[in-house]
């Protein structure tokens, strides 16, 4: 169960002027026996309408039918929310819809669950509806607010947390504020029962019945996240929303959705500024939660076969049974793991499962990286060689953890609550930074749907492009009706200070955009500060301004969806995996990448790699950003060497419309030269530890290295940049995710380098990662000066 804690991803987004909602304007509309929730979402689409509501609170079944011309906007509501029998406010932006019926008749129980003998606050206490899919959790300060739908006043509330007895109750109107208190359980655990069964024979049965405990169907989760950013110690990112997430099945292809409810968020701007400026090879820096950790809490097998429950964690894993003990009023086995020794060159897990005695359901996981070989967590999930060519080989993970647990209802299991704790260093010694980054989080699954549910409506879906690029403000009233943890002191704090750190540093802004030229452009930053403010004055402040990207809307996202690879081939130097119906493309690239294997190791001085390299080729860009993990990337990105070891790629037999077949097999090798030049860099560090500590980050060269051996040259005279002597500078072509020149001039530059100072010149600089003066004895200054000369003389002449 892999949990993504973190994105370092390219975000460039444009601010423009949102239009707005506007009731007064002439409609036409027709809805013939639509329900409720797919209305909805049309007027989203078609009016830029913003809903509020809480799904447990809102009867989204209902049909509507209603045909109607030349009707003021706000009428033709009244219409259709008199048939849904809902009653709307409008707030803002936002049009809040309440249930007439549950206006009257719905409960609201609020509360506080303390520890029994001191009195102290339970923070993240589960408070359920018993027989429902309802719940919410205690803040810090132990306050819970639990809404619910009138047809469950009659139900059961338990209130349970880890170490102590459940205590149950029910609503009474008289009293609809209490106070909890919660009395600890045995710590002594059962003894274990002489019996044939061990940790490791119990987890192996556990995990060959997560398809019959859990529910593999059709299902929407209402959940509400919250995390909390620090750099050594002060507030640097906050968020708080309420999500809904749909799956169609458990299948790793099965269609996945994810949109917001409601939420805000701030980010301190002159704190990642910082960061993006050290480092400069990241074109953003987001860290949080990722908005469907949802999917990665459900137990289901994984892609990753070293992540729980994947087929590798039992074997690399020592497991011991320390008995049994109670839990949600459940008996269940207590199973203790850590990594074994003999894989400490893997970045494994230590923890604890708790496994129903009965239907041996895992009911909760603690999971943390193992000391043994935390070491080896790669930061940001790059490979050593990476980090050293980027300039953060001194950043280090320092610790993750997550605590999932689970709940019965209906005869199966659901995901109930993720916590989740990320601790990381990052350092560049050379620029004498320095900084310690805690993220902490919590998931708590709010509501359950299951049975005849549909996607959502196209336009409702958060796309990859913006899951984590928007933000607002509200005031604390803002969770009014929404089951979700409420707020409390240190997340209020934050958002807080955030704001006013923004203020202070002249950003006064809503939400966070267009990261790339911020990091050397302080002014375009405080003229973008001002289009958000002013677009934000035109909307009432208190929406999120609509961002566009291409023309295309950004408010949605899609969870990966691709079709799993099913075909390998083998080769001497390569193992190549594909779908069966590309297989020709696989065998164009096979013999591509063996004819060119020689060649490009040569080009690093390399006679030989430690194993084959593992390529994965996929149907097309759209798959290829799927797996990747970058849904709506740009389509000139077609390839990524993932380390040493591996690569993927867009497969040739599906080009697209901006690329070719040929274009695509060079781009194989180019992907594969990036892998040797990563172990090129590793071998060197392996024989001198500092050799890279001094050297500066060298994406120009990693990228003109690659596009030169991968024979991808272009005519200086199809650039207006280098007719009209604009040229870039190395800094500017460092740049490779923003502006991107590299492309367009890195063979030209590699063959300069070659020409001038022929094999070993080139050698000497790939040895110094682009240390010029270290390589050649030149500055970047003469060095540009004498490159663009060479443009000059023999490309630019007319």
């Amino acid at each position: 169960m892999k949990l993504l804690f973190t994105t370092v991803a390219l975000l460039i987004l444009l601010c423009t002027a949102s239009r707005g909602q506007d009731l007064n304007q002439s409609v036409s509309i027709s809805f013939y026996d639509m329900r409720f929730e797919r209305v909805l979402s049309e007027l989203t689409a078609r009016y830029d309408l913003k809903f509020s509501y809480s799904p447990e609170g809102v009867e989204l079944n209902k049909k509507i039918t209603l045909s109607i011309e030349r009707i003021r906007l706000d009428d033709a509501l009244d219409r259709i929310f008199k048939q849904a029998e809902v009653e709307y406010t409008v707030v803002g932006e936002q049009i809040v819809l309440r249930d007439k019926h549950n206006l009257e008749k719905g409960f609201v129980v609020r509360g506080k669950v303390i520890d029994g003998p001191s009195g102290t606050p339970l923070a993240l206490a589960s408070v359920r509806l018993d027989e429902t899919g309802i719940g919410v959790a205690t803040n810090h300060d132990g306050d819970f607010i639990l809404h619910a739908p009138a047809q469950y006043a009659g139900s059961k509330i338990t209130v349970s947390y880890i170490g102590y007895q459940s205590f149950r109750f029910s609503y009474s109107p008289d009293k609809n504020i209490v106070t909890i208190s919660l009395e600890p359980a045995s710590t002594q655990l059962g003894a274990v029962v002489v019996t044939s069964k061990t940790g490791h024979s119990i987890l192996e049965e556990a995990i060959a019945r997560i398809h019959e405990n859990y529910d593999t169907g059709k299902v929407i989760y209402t959940y509400f996240i919250r995390d909390l950013a620090l750099e050594d110690g002060d507030p640097i990112e906050a968020s708080e929303t309420v999500y809904q997430a749909y799956r169609e099945s458990a299948a790793p292809s099965a269609d996945r959705q994810v949109k917001v409810v409601k939420g805000r968020r701030v980010k301190d701007f002159h704190a990642v500024q910082g960061i993006l400026q050290t480092f400069i090879r990241w074109t953003g820096f987001e860290i949080g939660l990722s908005t469907d950790i949802i999917f990665s809490a459900e137990l289901k097998n994984s892609r990753n076969n070293d992540e729980f429950p994947g087929a590798n964690f039992l074997r690399q894993h020592d497991f011991e049974l320390e008995g049994t003990s109670m839990l949600d009023d459940k008996e269940v086995y207590v199973v203790s793991f850590d990594q074994k020794d003999a894989y400490k060159n893997k970045a494994l897990y230590k923890g604890k499962f708790y496994i129903d005695t009965e239907s041996l359901a895992f009911v909760r996981t603690e999971m943390e990286l193992s000391p043994k070989g935390i070491h080896q967590a790669k930061f940001f999930g790059t490979s050593k060689g990476a980090a050293m060519l980027f300039g953060y080989s001194h950043c280090a993970v320092l610790g993750q953890k997550s605590i999932t647990t689970y709940k019965a209802w209906k005869g199966k299991w659901y995901p109930a609550s993720v916590g989740v704790s990320w601790n990381a260093s990052l350092a560049k010694p050379k620029t004498d930074f320095f900084s310690e980054i805690l993220l902490t989080g919590d998931v708590v699954v709010t509501g359950i749907q299951t049975g005849n549910v549909e996607p959502f409506h196209p336009s409702e879906v958060l796309t990859a492009k913006d899951q984590r690029n928007w933000e607002y403000l509200y005031r604390l009233a803002f969770w009014n009706e929404i089951n979700a943890i409420p707020p409390d002191a240190p997340m209020e704090d934050a958002f807080q200070t955030i704001a006013l750190k923004n203020k202070k540093n002249g950003v006064d802004m809503n939400f966070w955009r267009r990261y790339q030229p911020y990091k050397n452009d302080r002014s375009l930053l405080l003229r973008d500060s001002m289009l958000c403010q002013q677009a934000s004055t035109t909307t009432g402040g208190s929406q999120v301004v609509a961002s566009r990207l291409g023309g295309e809307s950004i408010n949605k996202f899609s969870a990966p969806k691709y079709p799993a690879l099913n075909r390998t081939l083998a080769t001497k130097h390569f193992v190549l995996s594909f779908l069966a119906e590309d297989s020709a493309s696989a065998q164009a690239v096979a013999v591509v990448l063996e004819n060119n294997y020689t060649r490009v190791l040569g080009s690093f001085g390399i006679d030989a790699l430690p194993g084959r390299v593992q390529v994965e080729i996929y149907p097309g860009i759209e798959n290829y950003h799927f797996a990747i993990g970058q849904p709506g990337a740009a389509d000139s990105d077609v390839g990524m060497a993932v380390d040493d070891q591996s690569f993927k790629m867009v497969s040739p037999g599906y080009p697209g419309r901006y690329h070719t077949r040929e274009s695509l097999l060079k781009a194989a090798i180019h992907e594969f030269t990036h892998c040797v030049h990563y172990r090129f860099i590793t071998q060197l560090s392996e024989s001198d530890p500092t050799r890279f500590e001094t050297t500066d980050d060298a994406a120009w060269l990693f990228e003109a290295m690659a596009s030169y051996v991968a024979q991808q040259s272009y005519s200086p005279k199809k650039f207006e940049y280098l007719r009209t002597g604009k040229y870039p500078t190395l800094k500017e072509l460092n740049d490779v995710d923003g502006n991107g020149k590299i492309y367009d001039i890195g063979f030209l530059l590699i063959e300069f380098i070659e020409t001038t100072w022929e094999e070993e010149g080139l050698l000497n600089v790939l040895a110094q990662n682009g240390d010029l003066q270290a390589a050649l004895g030149l500055g970047d200054r003469e060095f540009e000066k004498r490159f663009y000369s060479y443009l000059r003389d023999n490309f630019l002449k007319e």
